[in-house]
């Protein structure tokens, strides 16, 4: 079962599929199917209608359907989705319970309707969207609704590409709930999956967790060179106002697939950078919030140099 009491769309399935050998099978045959059912979803398989299935097939489409439609208020003429799109989109909804994963396919739909019927572009980000779970969606979302944060307040308007060699920290006792999860990382290893299958997907370059101190030490091994008799030396300190640290890289290809998330999946990125243009879904999934976090930046930001007294028994070159 779901939190909001719905059955499960997997057992969902497995029963309609039962049900149909179950019908087709002679007696003998069905019994030991029904038998079989009951051990594989023990009393799941007991309290299912027969027209269940069916039944929350109607009721996320008519979410989806209402929710494409929401990405159209303001536009004169908001067109239609070529056929091949819409299937794609329409089989992917159709089980998919969580609020996130149809907030994006509608995404996904309102950003293919043109006039003329548009193009089928968005046939590999409705499948991206089919392979990422529920909570991948949230980080994706609340990752970069928030990234857009630190973007837009730059002064001058730049392309997307001026920031992706730069390194993103965030809070990550605010991030875990702002995705659904509990601060006290109690799911935590939910959550390093989920980041590993995104970074896998390309909507993130890369990421990493710790404290102030883990970062401080991992960037003295990297920057870690021999020390020159009677140079001033150096040392890097991560300072934020937060202890534990999520850092994540973000990618372009990441920013392309939020876009089509939020209905605008043929804008340019320069929609993502403008701070006039509206890209939150404002009616998100309950698991996860709109409000901004505090305290994201750009890691340069964070990061402190303090000259150090040199060790006499430190190595040092002639």
């Amino acid at each position: 079962m779901s939190d909001g009491g719905d059955m499960d769309p997997i057992i969902l399935g497995a029963v309609a599929k039962a049900g149909e050998v179950g019908v087709k099978a002679a007696d003998s045959v069905a019994k030991e199917t029904g038998g079989l059912l009951s051990r594989l979803l023990g009393p799941s398989a007991d309290v299912l209608g027969q027209d269940w299935a069916e039944r929350l097939r109607q009721k996320n489409m008519a979410r989806l359907l209402s929710k494409t439609e929401k990405h159209a208020e303001g536009k004169a003429d908001p067109g239609w989705a070529q056929p091949r799109v819409a299937n794609a989109v329409f089989e992917a909804a159709q089980y998919a319970n969580d609020e996130i994963v149809t907030d994006y396919l509608s995404g996904v739909l309102a950003s293919s309707r043109e006039p003329d019927g548009g193009t089928d572009d968005a046939l590999p980000w409705s499948s991206l969207v089919s392979r990422l779970s529920a909570l991948q969606l949230r980080i994706h979302y609340v990752f970069y609704a928030n990234l857009r944060q630190i973007v837009k307040a730059t002064e001058e308007r730049q392309r997307l590409f001026h920031f992706e060699s730069r390194e993103v920290l965030l809070p990550m006792r605010e991030f875990l709930p702002a995705i659904g999860l509990d601060a006290d990382g109690t799911d935590f290893q939910r959550f390093a999956d989920a980041m590993q299958g995104l970074a896998q997907e390309d909507l993130i370059k890369d990421y990493a967790y710790g404290d102030r101190e883990f970062f401080t030490e991992q960037r003295a091994k990297e920057f870690s060179f021999p020390r020159l008799r009677g140079m001033p030396q150096k040392k890097s300190v991560l300072e934020t106002p937060y202890d534990d640290v999520l850092r994540i890289d973000f990618s372009s290809f990441g920013v392309q697939f939020f876009l089509w998330g939020v209905g605008h999946g043929m804008a340019h990125d320069t929609d993502y950078l403008d701070p006039d243009q509206d890209l939150l879904l404002n009616d998100p999934d309950a698991l996860i919030s709109d409000a901004p976090l505090t305290g994201i930046g750009f890691a340069e930001q964070f990061w402190k140099e303090y000259e150090v007294e040199e060790d006499p028994e430190d190595e040092v070159q002639p």
